[in-house]
C-alpha cells in the first residue's frame, strides 16, 4: 500500500502546469518598495542561461511600479549607492514611480466646498489638514487613498503602459529565448504592501478594484501580498495594529464578493469599478513575523527577503518552478467558498471569506558551491579591476595635489612666475608685482624662438635712432615721436574703429595660441595631445589607471576654474595688472616724457641753453617709457590668450552637467568620455559581481531568517595575487587594444558579451576545474552529523511553514488539502529516499500539514522548501483577536485621533473575526433588544438625508428615541448598534419603556410579537440562497437567528401570561394566521431594508419576492389590541380597515423638537385628514393622521387647547374645535399605553 506521505509527483493526480506569466509588480508604500527592490536585485544578479542582465529593461517578463506618499528616493534602505554597485540599477527610476505628497489642506477645503464629490463620498472627518505628508501618510490610511484618487489617471496610464510592455511576447521573443524563458499569454499583476502603515494599508483595496476594472489589457491573475503589522510593532504599536484591523475589516467586506454598498463608487466622474468585479484580488497572501510552526523573527528584513525569493521563483524554468506556479490555480476551489463557524444555535449565522493564503519558503546552499562560484566571479572582477587600476576593496587610487600641479606645470606650462622689468629700477617706477605663468611666455615666443616683447623693444629702439638720424632739428622730434608712439600702439592693439581685436603684434600672440591649442586639444591620440597623454596614463596600471586619471583631470579642471584662487582667476588678475601697468606707464611716464621733450624743444633758456642735449635725454626717456608700456600691453594680451586657451582646455576636459543615480556628477568632455568608459566598466563589474553579491547578501541574513548554509568538507580554493590578475587581464584583452577600444566594445550588448566571454574563458582556463569538485547537496547532507542533519531539516521545514501566527484551537482547522509543501533539490529521488522520513517527522504538529512533494530544482548545491496554506479565513490569525482588535478599539476611542478607516461610514465594514460565545451572546442580546424596540415603536426609523456638514455625503439612516417629551435623540443605525451597542442611558430608558409596554400585553399580543419575529426572520433577515454541490442551500445570517431566538422568547412570555387563544385554535395555527395577516396589524418602515448588508441576506433581483429581504414592520396599536388581534384570527370575519401609519420619522431634522424651536410657519399643502401640530412648547410637528392622534390621546398627551392645522389649510385651530380630533379626547385609555406617536 502506498504511503500517502510520500508524495511522488509521478503518483499524484495530474495538475495544471504553467509557464512563466508576464507580471507587473506594484509596490505600495515602504514595505512594497523594500520587497520589490530585493526582487529586482535577484533578477539582475541571476545567471539567465549564461546571460547576465545590464538592466531590468533586458528582462521583459517583469515590469515594476512604485506608488508612495513618501517622496524620498526609491532605493533599498540598507544599500548605499556609494558602495553598492547594483544600487542604482536596483532602484526604481523616475518612469516607474508615482511619489507625491498630499496637500490635505487643499483637499479638505475643496471637499467642504463641494468641488470633489467623488472624494466627499468617502472621506472621513478628522484633522487631516494637520498632517505633513512629505515623508509619507503618517500612518493615516485615508491619506494614501486620497493620493490614489488624486493620481488615479496617472496611475492607470502607467499600469496600462507597463502591462502592454510586459505582454509584448512577439517583440520580446528572441530576448526571452536567450534568457531560457517561455511565457504564457496571460497577464499577472502582483501588488505588495503592508497593512500597518499609511500608503500600502490605505490604497491596496482601491488599487485592486482599479486594476481588476482595467479593460485593456485584461488582467488574468491579480495577487496581493500583504504584510501584517508584527514587523512594525516598534513604530507606534497601537496605531499599526489598529490600522491592520481596520484594513482587514475593509478587505473582508470586499472579499466576500459584491459588497453593497460598493467599497468605492467612483475615482473620477467617469471612472468607476466595472460591474462584474466582485472582489479586488484573485488571491491574497498574508505574512507576518511569526509562522504556524511557532518560528519568530524580530527582523522584518527576513520577511522582505523571503517574499522576494518566493516571487523570484515564479520566473524559474525548473520542474519545481513550474509546479509552484500551479498552486494558485489548483487550490482555487478551497478559496472560493466561505467559512461558516460552529456557533451552536446560530449555525451558519455568520460567514467569512476563505479567499486568503499564507506562504513561506526556505533556501539551503552548500558552502562549497558558494565558494566556487564566488571565487570564479571574484576572479573575473579582479581581472577587470587590475586592468583598469581599480582597487579590489573599492577604494580608488586618487591623484594628489602634487601630481595635479606637476601635470599643470609640465603639460600646460602653468608654472607660476613673477614679472621682472629692469625699467622699474632704472626709471624709479614703483608698481605692484605681477605674477603670471610660463604659458604667457610660450605664447610670446615666435617661431624663430625669439620673444615678441624683446623684438618689440628692439624695433622701438630702432625707430627712435632712425628719428634722430633722419630729423636734425630737435624741435621737430616731438611730432615725430608722437607718430612713433601711435604707430607702435597700433602695432600692438590695432587701429581704433577698424574692428580688429589686436594689431599685428597682438595677432601673433593669438595665432600662437591657436597653434598650441590645435596640438593640445586634438581629438587624436598623437604625441603632444592631452587626450593621448591621458589615455596613455589610463592604460599605465602601475602609474595611473581609470579612476586615477578621471580624478586627476577633474582636479586639473577644478584648479583651472577654481573661484578666486584658480589659474583663470590669477590670469585675470595678471591681465588687469598688466593693463593697469601699461595705462599708468602711458599716462604718467610716457606722456610726461613727451611733455618734457616738447618744453625742451621750445625754450633754450629754461634748459640752460642745452636744448638738443635735453631733448635727447627726454627722447630717450620717452623711448624707454614706450617700450615698458607696450611690453606690458603684450603681456596683458598673452595672459588673456592664455586664459582663453585654458577656458577651451577646461571645456575640453569637461564640465559637470548633472548628477547620476549614485550622486556623482556627470561631466561632458574628456572627463565625460572617461566616465562613460568607467560606467561601462562598472556595468561589466556589476554583471561579474552579481552572483557574489547575492551570496554575500544572503549570508548576512543570519540564522534568524529563511536562508541557511549546509556545511560540507569542500576544498581549499587558492586566491590569486593582483599581479596575476593583471597578467590574466592582459591575456584576455590582448587582441583588443587599450582602454579606449575596450570602452567602445562595452557600448553594445554584443561587445559586453564578448568582453565577458574573454574574461570567463581565461577564468575557466585557469580555475574551471574547481567546479568539477563541488559535491552534490545530498552528499553534503550525508556528510553531516545526524544532529546537524536533523537541525537543518527542521529549519528547512519549520521556517518554510506559512508565516502567520495561526490559532488552530479557535475554530477553523485546515486540513492537509489546504497545504502545498514542495522540496526542490537536485537529485530529488535520492533525497526523498534518504531524508523523507526525517522531513515528515519534523513537520509542524497540530497544523494539518502531513505531506510533502519533491521536485527537481536543476540547481546543484541547493535545496528550496516552499509551503502555501490556501483557503483560510482571517479569523485563523491569532493576534487579530489578542492584540490588533484591542488596539483598534483603543484608537477608536481617542476623541482627537486620526481616522482608522477609509470611509466615514466605517460601520459598514464587519469585524473580520468570529465572535466568541460571550461576544455572540452579547451580539444576539443587542439584536433582540433592538428588534423588540423597533417592533413596539420605542425606536423610530428615519431615512437618510443630505448631510449639510459635508457636501456629497448623506447622513446615515438611523433610529431615534424620545428621551424626554418632544425631545428625540439619535440612537444610531443597526450597524452601529450591532457593533458598538447602545449607550448606557439610552438602553436604560428603552428598557423602562419596553417593560412598561410589555407589562401590559396579553398572551395573544405576545404570540403576535412571536409571529412578527418569525416574519422578521423570514422576510427582513431573509436567508441567502447558495449552491452547494449542485443543490440549493439557504443560510440565515445572525439577524435571522436572533429573530428566531426572539420568536422563542415571545412565545415563552405568551405562555407565561394570562389569556387564551380563540376556541379551537392552537399556537401554530395562530402564528401562521398572524403571519399571513401581518399587514393588517403592522406598518412598514420604509428604508429599513438597507439596514443589513447584502452579504447577510438574500436580496438578488432574480430572487422571488418572498425570498428577497424587505423593510421591517412595527405594530399598529389600534390593531394590536387583544380584541383586534382576536378578530383577525377569526376566518369568517372580514379584516378591519386599519390605516397604514408610517412609524418612521419622516419630518426633516429641523422639524424635530430636539433640533429646533421656531414659530409656527404656514403649513404646506398635503392630503386631507392629516394635521400639523403646534404644541405648547411652540414647536411644529407632523403632519399626523388620525391614528397618530389616537395614540397621543391614549397616552394622555393630546390636549383640547393644542393647535392643529389640516394639511393644505391656512388657519390654526384648537383640537377641541375639530370634531374628528375632539372625539379622541374622551376615548378610553388602552390597557397598555403605547409609546409616543410618530411624527409623520
Amino acid at each position: 500500500m502506498a504511503d500517502p506521505h510520500r508524495s511522488d509527483p509521478a503518483q499524484r493526480a495530474p495538475e495544471e502546469r504553467l509557464d512563466v506569466m508576464p507580471t507587473v509588480f506594484v509596490a505600495l508604500g515602504g514595505t512594497g518598495k523594500e520587497i520589490l527592490l530585493r526582487l529586482r536585485r535577484r533578477i539582475l544578479q541571476h545567471n539567465w542561461s549564461g546571460k547576465s542582465l545590464m538592466s531590468l529593461d533586458e528582462f521583459p517578463p517583469a515590469r515594476f511600479v512604485y506608488f508612495d506618499t513618501d517622496t524620498a528616493e526609491a532605493r533599498e534602505s540598507d544599500k548605499a549607492a556609494a558602495t553598492d554597485l547594483l544600487a542604482g540599477r536596483v532602484a526604481f527610476n523616475k518612469a516607474e514611480t508615482i511619489q507625491s505628497k498630499v496637500d490635505t489642506r487643499h483637499y479638505m477645503t475643496e471637499v467642504e466646498g463641494g468641488v470633489y464629490p467623488q472624494i466627499a463620498e468617502w472621506l472621513p472627518s478628522g484633522p487631516l489638514d494637520k498632517i505633513q505628508s512629505e515623508k509619507g501618510a503618517g500612518q493615516v490610511r485615508c491619506i494614501s487613498r486620497l493620493l490614489f484618487f488624486d493620481k488615479y489617471p496617472i496611475f492607470m496610464n502607467l499600469m496600462r503602459t507597463m502591462a502592454e510592455r510586459v505582454t509584448q511576447n512577439v517583440t520580446n521573443d528572441r530576448l526571452l529565448e536567450s534568457l531560457g524563458l517561455k511565457t504564457t499569454k496571460k497577464l499577472r499583476f502582483v501588488v505588495v504592501g503592508s497593512s500597518a502603515g499609511g500608503t500600502g494599508s490605505g490604497s491596496f483595496i482601491d488599487v485592486g478594484y482599479a486594476l481588476n476594472s482595467m479593460r485593456s489589457p485584461r488582467i488574468d491573475q491579480l495577487d496581493l501580498f500583504l504584510m501584517m503589522p508584527g514587523g512594525y510593532r516598534d513604530a507606534n504599536k497601537d496605531r499599526v495594529f489598529a490600522n491592520t484591523f481596520a484594513a482587514l475589516s475593509e478587505l473582508e467586506y470586499c472579499m466576500r464578493g459584491n459588497a453593497s454598498p460598493s467599497y468605492v463608487q467612483r475615482w473620477t466622474s467617469q471612472d468607476r469599478p466595472e460591474p462584474g468585479v466582485k472582489t479586488p484580488y484573485s488571491d491574497v497572501y498574508i505574512f507576518d513575523r511569526q509562522n504556524i510552526a511557532g518560528e519568530n523573527t524580530g527582523v522584518k528584513e527576513d520577511l522582505f527577503d523571503m517574499v522576494a525569493d518566493i516571487l523570484f521563483e515564479d520566473f524559474g524554468s525548473s520542474e519545481f518552478a513550474s509546479q509552484k506556479r500551479t498552486v494558485s490555480v489548483n487550490q482555487q476551489q478551497l478559496k472560493s467558498t466561505n467559512y461558516f463557524p460552529e456557533l451552536g444555535w446560530a449555525q451558519s449565522g455568520l460567514f467569512f471569506s476563505k479567499g486568503y493564503s499564507a506562504v513561506g519558503q526556505t533556501t539551503l546552499l552548500s558552502t562549497t558551491s558558494i565558494q566556487v562560484e564566488e571565487n570564479l566571479a571574484r576572479n573575473n572582477g579582479q581581472m577587470v579591476r587590475a586592468f583598469f587600476g581599480m582597487a579590489a576593496d573599492g577604494t580608488p587610487r586618487l591623484a594628489t595635489s602634487e601630481e595635479r600641479d606637476q601635470f599643470l606645470q609640465e603639460r600646460l606650462r602653468l608654472r607660476p612666475k613673477a614679472y621682472v622689468s629692469d625699467y622699474d629700477a632704472r626709471a624709479r617706477f614703483e608698481h605692484p608685482s605681477i605674477t603670471d605663468y610660463d604659458l604667457a611666455d610660450v605664447l610670446l615666443m615666435r617661431a624663430d624662438k625669439s620673444a615678441l616683447d624683446v623684438t618689440l623693444a628692439s624695433e622701438i629702439e630702432q625707430d627712435i635712432a632712425s628719428l634722430m638720424a633722419r630729423v636734425q632739428d630737435h624741435r621737430a622730434w616731438v611730432d615725430e615721436l608722437r607718430h612713433v608712439v601711435e604707430m607702435r600702439q597700433r602695432d600692438v592693439d590695432g587701429r581704433v574703429g577698424e574692428g580688429a581685436t589686436y594689431g599685428p603684434k597682438g595677432l601673433e600672440i593669438a595665432q600662437a595660441r591657436d597653434r598650441l591649442e590645435a596640438v593640445l586639444l586634438s581629438r587624436g591620440l598623437e604625441e603632444g595631445s592631452l587626450r593621448g597623454e591621458l589615455y596613455r596614463m589610463l592604460d599605465d596600471q602601475e602609474r595611473g589607471g581609470l579612476e586615477y586619471t578621471i580624478d586627476l583631470v577633474a582636479k586639473i579642471q577644478a584648479r583651472i576654474g577654481e573661484s578666486g584662487t584658480g589659474v583663470l582667476a590669477r590670469l585675470q588678475e595678471a591681465e588687469e595688472a598688466y593693463a593697469a601697468r601699461a595705462n599708468r606707464l602711458t599716462a604718467e611716464q610716457l606722456h610726461a616724457s613727451i611733455d618734457r621733450l616738447q618744453q625742451a624743444s621750445q625754450s633754450n633758456f629754461l634748459f640752460g641753453g642745452g636744448g638738443r642735449k635735453s631733448c635727447e635725454k627726454y627722447l630717450s626717456q620717452a623711448r624707454d617709457d614706450l617700450i615698458a608700456a607696450l611690453q606690458a600691453r603684450l603681456h596683458a594680451i598673452a595672459v588673456r590668450e592664455a586664459a582663453a586657451l585654458l577656458r577651451r582646455t577646461a571645456l575640453f576636459f569637461g564640465t559637470p552637467q548633472n548628477i547620476d543615480d549614485t550622486g556623482e556628477p556627470l561631466w561632458s568632455g574628456l572627463i565625460g568620455e572617461f566616465q562613460a568608459g568607467r560606467r561601462r566598466v562598472r556595468q561589466l563589474l556589476t554583471l561579474i559581481d552579481a552572483d557574489t553579491s547575492r551570496l554575500k547578501d544572503a549570508l548576512k541574513r543570519g540564522d534568524g531568517g529563511t536562508f541557511f548554509v549546509i556545511e560540507d568538507r569542500g576544498f581549499e580554493i587558492r586566491r590569486e595575487t593582483a599581479e596575476t590578475h593583471l597578467a590574466w587581464a592582459r591575456e584576455a584583452f590582448d587582441g583588443i587594444g587599450g582602454s579606449r577600444e575596450i570602452f567602445l566594445k562595452l557600448e553594445s550588448d554584443d561587445g559586453r558579451l564578448e568582453i565577458l566571454n574573454l574574461l570567463r574563458a581565461v577564468s575557466n582556463k585557469r580555475l574551471g576545474d574547481t567546479r568539477q569538485r563541488i559535491p552534490s547537496v545530498v552528499e553534503a547532507m550525508r556528510s553531516l552529523p545526524v544532529q546537524r542533519q536533523q537541525r537543518l531539516i527542521e529549519l528547512l521545514v519549520n521556517r518554510a511553514a506559512p508565516w502567520i501566527a495561526g490559532d488552530f484551537g479557535r475554530g477553523f482547522r485546515p486540513g492537509n488539502e489546504n497545504y502545498k509543501m514542495f522540496i526542490a533539490v537536485d537529485g530529488a529521488k535520492a533525497f526523498r529516499e534518504e531524508f523523507d522520513e526525517m522531513v515528515r517527522a519534523r513537520l509542524p504538529s497540530n497544523t494539518g500539514l502531513t505531506s510533502v512533494a519533491y521536485y527537481e530544482s536543476g540547481v546543484p548545491g541547493r535545496i528550496v522548501c516552499y509551503c502555501e496554506l490556501s483557503g483560510i479565513p482571517l479569523d485563523l490569525i491569532g493576534p487579530i483577536r489578542s492584540e490588533w482588535q484591542a488596539s483598534y478599539r483603543s484608537e477608536q476611542r481617542k476623541p482627537d485621533g486620526y481616522p482608522l478607516h477609509n470611509h466615514w461610514d466605517y460601520l459598514r465594514f464587519p469585524d473580520p473575526i468570529v465572535p466568541n460565545p460571550r461576544e455572540l451572546e452579547e451580539l444576539v442580546d443587542r439584536l433582540k433588544f433592538f428588534l423588540r424596540s423597533v417592533m413596539l415603536g420605542t425606536l423610530r426609523f428615519r431615512a437618510e438625508t443630505a448631510d449639510r456638514s459635508r457636501p456629497g455625503q448623506t447622513r446615515q439612516p438611523g433610529y431615534w428615541m424620545e428621551e424626554k417629551r418632544n425631545q428625540w435623540d439619535l440612537v444610531g443605525n443597526e450597524r452601529r448598534l450591532r457593533r458598538l451597542g447602545f449607550m448606557d442611558n439610552h438602553r436604560e430608558l428603552l428598557e423602562q419603556q419596553l417593560r412598561r409596554i410589555e407589562g401590559g400585553l396579553g398572551r395573544l399580543q405576545f404570540f403576535a410579537l412571536a409571529a412578527l419575529a418569525r416574519w422578521y426572520a423570514d422576510r427582513v433577515y431573509t436567508p441567502r440562497t447558495e449552491e452547494v454541490n449542485g443543490a440549493h442551500q439557504r443560510r440565515g445570517g445572525i439577524g435571522h437567528h436572533a429573530a428566531r431566538e426572539l420568536e422563542k422568547t415571545f412565545l415563552q412570555q405568551g405562555r407565561a401570561t394570562l389569556g387564551s387563544l380563540p376556541v379551537g385554535l392552537i399556537e401554530a395555527e395562530a402564528l401562521d394566521r398572524l403571519c399571513d395577516r401581518i399587514e393588517d396589524w403592522t406598518a412598514s418602515l420604509p428604508g429599513t431594508a438597507e439596514d443589513v448588508d447584502d452579504s447577510e441576506v438574500g436580496r438578488g433581483p432574480d430572487l422571488p419576492a418572498e425570498l428577497r429581504a424587505t423593510d421591517k414592520r412595527g405594530v399598529v396599536w389600534e390593531a394590536f389590541t387583544a380584541e383586534a388581534l382576536g378578530m383577525l384570527l377569526q376566518p369568517q370575519v372580514a379584516p378591519m380597515a386599519i390605516p397604514e401609519p408610517q412609524l418612521a420619522l419622516p419630518a426633516p431634522v429641523a422639524a424635530i423638537p430636539v433640533f429646533a424651536v421656531a414659530p409656527a410657519p404656514p403649513p404646506p399643502p398635503a392630503a386631507a385628514q392629516r394635521f400639523w401640530l403646534f404644541n405648547q412648547q411652540g414647536q411644529v410637528a407632523g403632519p399626523y393622521d388620525a391614528a397618530a392622534f389616537r395614540m397621543l390621546a391614549d397616552l394622555g398627551q393630546l390636549k383640547a387647547e393644542m393647535k392643529v392645522c389640516p394639511e393644505g389649510g391656512q388657519a390654526w385651530q384648537a383640537v377641541g374645535e375639530i370634531p374628528l380630533l375632539a372625539a379622541l379626547l374622551v376615548a378610553p385609555v388602552a390597557a397598555a399605553p403605547p409609546p409616543p406617536p410618530p411624527f409623520a
